[in-house]
């Protein structure tokens, strides 16, 4: 919870950067974009130390003499990494679509310029 706060002023400052300084969004998206490649590769070149973990759950049961007990287990869990790098072909997908829309592609588009002036706006600032 002590590092949502920050996480939370950083987002702000960059949507507030990324709104007031329309003419610098280019740069901060494409800032954006390394950092979310950066994300991605570190996220799929980390491997687990080990390929079980276990977890401890609690469930709550009553005996048949009323009763309340916490009953205490372990559950195994099998990291399987061949099945996760499934998730690698749309993610590079989307994080590529991000990076060539940062960029300017073929067109000049903006993504948030478009975003503000449509009639989804209010929608938009509101979920932001």
């Amino acid at each position: 919870m002590e590092l949502a706060w920050p996480v939370l002023l950083v987002v702000v400052v960059v949507l507030a950067g990324a709104l007031l300084f329309t003419p610098y969004e280019a740069a901060l998206e494409g800032v954006i974009s390394v950092v979310m490649v950066t994300a991605v590769l570190v996220g799929f070149l980390m491997h687990p130390r080990r390929e079980v973990f276990y977890v401890r759950t609690a469930l709550p049961v009553t005996d048949p003499g009323r009763n309340k007990l916490l009953e205490h287990d372990l559950l195994a869990v099998r990291v399987e990494l061949v099945r996760l790098w499934l998730l690698f072909v749309p993610t590079v997908l989307a994080v590529a679509s991000l990076v060539f829309l940062a960029a300017g592609g073929p067109m000049q588009f903006s993504f948030l310029n478009w975003l503000f002036s449509s009639r989804y706006a209010p929608i938009a600032i509101l979920i932001l």
